[in-house]
């Protein structure tokens, strides 16, 4: 789950990504998630699937790629995301992302927390 802030408002795009993961080698997972958006009233709620592959250089560190396909409002837009992540600790870990859309691109840096 994450929360991205755009522009001077506050927290206005909240996302949720669930799937599975099926492990193709021990380095290796081939994973397939649906995703949900809501945003505040400027925004409306969207859904999507992404289908992609991750790889685990370290047991730490490891880099995913993945296809995306969104519907907004009755149209479909497609997009590709590149992220990597860090394992600090157990619980703490730091991500950057690339998510690319015909719409926009977002660039997302930052750190992660698991509870």
């Amino acid at each position: 789950m994450s929360s991205q802030s755009k522009g001077a408002e506050q927290f206005d795009l909240w996302q949720i990504d669930s799937g599975y993961a099926y492990s193709i080698s021990d380095n290796t997972e081939l994973y397939l998630s649906t995703r949900l958006k809501t945003g505040n009233e400027k925004q409306s709620a969207s859904r999507g699937l992404l289908s992609g592959v991750k790889y685990n250089f370290t047991s730490k560190l490891s880099l995913q790629s993945a296809v995306t396909s969104e519907t907004q409002n009755q149209d479909t837009v497609m997009g590709v995301e590149v992220s990597s992540q860090y394992e600090v600790t157990e619980r703490l870990n730091l991500h950057a992302t690339l998510d690319y859309e015909a719409l926009e691109q977002i660039y997302q840096f930052g750190i992660g927390f698991r509870f």
